[in-house]
């Protein structure tokens, strides 16, 4: 009697698990079958890839708002440091070829190639923690930019 209730909880949790690893997604018409990730799965995901897999993720996943949130703010996240990375350096760089002449643009040049590369270090660190955060399920936000990601998603 006891193989019995054990032979049909093994079926029971061998049929969830086989839902679990398919889920019906409507693409263009047509339904599909793809595996499941989970949330807390593709929250990191999300970052992993900077705002590509921000865009992927955003546009794949309709329905849990924790993975669009996320995906939303990595999206914003990544493309406006990008944005303040290109901005340092481009300014960087004018200050670099004007200090040949001038000894005020060689110390503007020397801070801002010193902002330069505090951003990377930095973003590098937030991209870390973001990704870790995600991973246990915290709903993290980045200033001004978790905000709007919340209100998208």
């Amino acid at each position: 009697m006891e193989e019995e209730k054990k032979d049909e909880v093994a079926e029971k949790s061998e049929e969830k698990k086989e839902k679990e690893k398919e889920i019906e997604v409507e693409v263009r018409g047509y339904k599909k079958k793809s595996p499941t990730v989970k949330p807390k799965t593709a929250a990191p995901l999300c970052y992993l890839g900077g705002w590509v897999t921000g865009l992927i993720f955003f546009t794949m996943e309709k329905e849990d708002r924790f993975v669009r949130f996320h995906a939303i703010q990595s999206l914003l996240w990544s493309v406006s440091a990008l944005m303040v990375w290109l901005a340092l350096g481009v300014v960087s760089l004018i200050a670099g070829i004007s200090s040949q002449n001038n000894p005020l643009f060689r110390i503007v040049f020397l801070l801002l190639l010193g902002a330069f590369i505090v951003f990377g270090i930095a973003n590098v660190v937030l991209w870390i923690m973001l990704m870790l955060k995600a991973s246990k399920g915290e709903w993290y936000k980045i200033y001004i930019l978790g905000d709007k990601a919340e209100d998208i998603a």
